[in-house]
């Protein structure tokens, strides 16, 4: 049988040549498998965007308050200790509503992996078993966090936050819309390579807001914010900058 290098010789030819993929266990599969496993592997990356979300709800009015707070004389101090507190008790609240709405995505997920897997349409290849183990153990985590921050009984007794509504959806909406003004300014300062983490962060995060939305009109409109986004990375893809991430593919 005639060796590969008797034919390239001992270097690597010059130009280019075709070099095979890697083939793994998921390679091998069906349709289905694949399908099953792209969706795990979208809610691991839209469970990772919100977990930092929700671990950087560092607030600047408590900051400045603190800064404030140590250049004011003692007869304002309290009440500048009073709005700090506050502002503080609303940023573990929209914590706690973040990792909730994470355990939500993970234990939906997990339950598809189970399901399929019985059903036969999802085989425990590799790449599927360290998804499933990744999803348990974001899920864990989100479980500890939850648990750290419900037993602050002042989270939930406090008078200043009587009549605060949050939603996870609207502080991910917002979130997004940020995001995507983030990106449209390092564009326009010429800092296209910059702009791509920004851009694709709102397009995942737009793509699973319309496929909750519980109105035709709300998911009308998110969808056109996502494909919005697309369309910024689709001509960032022209100019050879990025590889445009498909969420649509995991509908």
């Amino acid at each position: 049988r005639q060796r590969v290098s008797s034919i390239f010789g001992d270097a690597k030819p010059e130009g280019r040549y075709y070099e095979p993929q890697k083939i793994t266990d998921d390679t091998l599969m069906d349709n289905e498998h694949h399908d099953t496993l792209n969706k795990l592997d979208f809610i691991l990356q839209l469970v990772d965007y919100i977990l930092n979300l929700a671990s950087s709800r560092t607030s600047l009015l408590t900051e400045s308050l603190s800064l404030n707070n140590k250049n004011s004389n003692n007869s304002s101090r309290p009440k500048m200790d009073r709005l700090s507190h506050v502002d503080d008790l609303y940023k573990r609240a929209e914590q706690l509503t973040l990792y909730v709405k994470a355990m939500h995505f993970l234990s939906s997920a997990m339950c598809l992996a189970r399901d399929t897997l019985k059903s036969g349409k999802l085989h425990a290849t590799v790449g599927v078993r360290n998804a499933v183990g990744d999803l348990n153990n974001k899920y864990k985590h989100c479980l500890i966090m939850c648990k750290q921050l419900s037993t602050q009984e002042e989270l939930l007794t406090h008078d200043e936050m009587k009549g605060v509504t949050l939603t996870a959806d609207k502080l991910l909406y917002l979130h997004a819309i940020d995001l995507c003004l983030n990106a449209a300014s390092l564009e326009f300062f010429g800092k296209a390579q910059e702009c791509i983490g920004p851009y694709t962060q709102a397009q995942v995060l737009f793509h699973s807001l319309s496929q909750q939305a519980t109105t035709d009109c709300d998911r009308s409109i998110l969808r056109q914010y996502r494909e919005a986004v697309e369309r910024r990375l689709h001509c960032l893809q022209n100019q050879g900058l990025v590889v445009l991430n498909d969420p649509s593919s995991t509908s």
